[in-house]
This record gives C-alpha cells, structure tokens and sequence, in this order.
C-alpha cells in the first residue's frame, strides 16, 4: 500500500433495502405507512373509548368536555377517531375516566374492554338510567 493512503471500510448503507429487494426510499416509505396506520388504529380505539365510557356514564359530550376544559366540538373531533391529539390530552381524558370508575383492559390481539364497576352500575340504577 503506498505511502499516505488510507484503507476505506465501505459501508452498504442500503443493506437491509438490499437483502427485501427495495431501494432505501421504498423501505422508508413502507415504515411510514406502517406508522401511520398504526397511529390511525390508536386513535380509533382511544376514541371508542370515550364514547362508550361517556355513554355508559351518561354524560353528553358538553359534560365530559367541561371536566377536561375542552369544548363539546373538540370532545366530538375526539370521538371521531380523525385527528391527532396531544398527549396531554389523552392522559387528562383517561384521569378522568379513571376517577369515575372506568378502567379498559387491552385485549390479546387487539382491541379492548370496558371494565365497569359495580358502585357504578349502582349509581345509575339508582338514577334511573340504563347503561
């Protein structure tokens, strides 16, 4: 090796693009849209939380907003499944539900269920509503 030269270590920087057969681009694009629905499917489920717990207490999308200091039509865009919501704002919702007694559980393999307590159910009979 002649004097002042230096060995390169080449790099394969499409190597996992490579071994499936795409271009690095296609593999991004690809985990992109994998994000994507995934963030899609999270907020579709956080929103079927919220209306059926709301429901199930019996309170109106004006009620529920004004205990987490949002309007009724954020409260309706949040049911909706269709927008992206802060953190914090998924978090004081949960607080909420939690505090009134509802609870979700995750379901293996997807989807969830509503954990209602009995005091709950109790109270609503005793208010004459129906869940």
């Amino acid at each position: 090796m002649p004097t002042g030269q230096k060995v390169r270590n080449k790099r394969n920087t499409g190597s996992q693009a490579a071994v499936s057969g795409r271009s690095p681009s296609a593999t991004s694009a690809a985990r992109a849209a994998q994000v994507d629905a995934t963030l899609r499917r999270e907020r579709v489920t956080f929103a079927a939380k919220v209306r059926g717990a709301r429901t199930i207490l019996g309170w109106s999308q004006r009620e529920l907003g004004a205990r987490v200091s949002m309007t009724q039509k954020s409260i309706y865009r949040m049911e909706l499944g269709m927008h992206d919501l802060r953190r914090s704002t998924v978090v004081m919702v949960e607080q909420v539900l939690k505090a009134e007694g509802i609870e979700f559980e995750e379901l293996p393999g997807g989807g969830f269920k509503v954990v209602v307590p009995e005091s709950i159910l109790s109270k609503l009979e005793r208010a004459g509503m129906n869940p």
